[in-house]
Parts: structure tokens; sequence; C-alpha cells
């Protein structure tokens, strides 16, 4: 069960991912921040990327390795600092 759980959080990690980098423009992407909607969708992801490395650490019981944990904690600053500007 904690594997199906894992696979469902690395492709929903993959497609919030390419949807965001792929599927919009770079006015789009500029309009949605100065409106404060990005930060909505940068929160499910890194709440997403959080759960399926939790999840990857508790099925396998070895560490995060660093490069998986360094973007995970770069993305949570960016994510906390739209917050805060949105506030």
């Amino acid at each position: 069960m904690l594997r199906l759980l894992e696979t469902a959080c690395a492709i929903a990690a993959i497609l919030l991912a390419a949807l965001l980098v792929l599927a919009t423009d770079h006015a789009t992407l500029l309009a949605t921040y100065h409106n404060g909607a990005l930060t909505r969708a940068l929160t499910l992801l890194t709440a997403v990327c959080a759960a399926w490395l939790l999840l990857r650490r508790k099925r396998t019981g070895r560490p995060v390795p660093a490069c998986l944990a360094v973007p995970l904690l770069v993305l949570g600053a960016c994510t906390l600092t739209l917050a805060a500007r949105t506030l």
C-alpha cells in the first residue's frame, strides 16, 4: 500500500512540475505570480513532494538522499516566501 501511495505522489509531483514548466507561458506565469495564485500551486507541489519523500523513507528505512532533499527545501523556501508576500 505504501508503494502505491509513493508512486501516486511521485506521478502527481512530476505532473504538477511539468504543468508549471511546460504548459504556461512566461506572461501567464508572471501574471499568476503577481495575483498571488501561484502560492497555492507551489504549496500543493511542496506537499506532494514531501509526502513522496516521507513515504519513500518509511518504505525503505534509509535516509532521504541529498539530491532529493535539497530541491525540496528550496521549493519549501520559495513557497514560504511567496506566501509571506501575499499576506
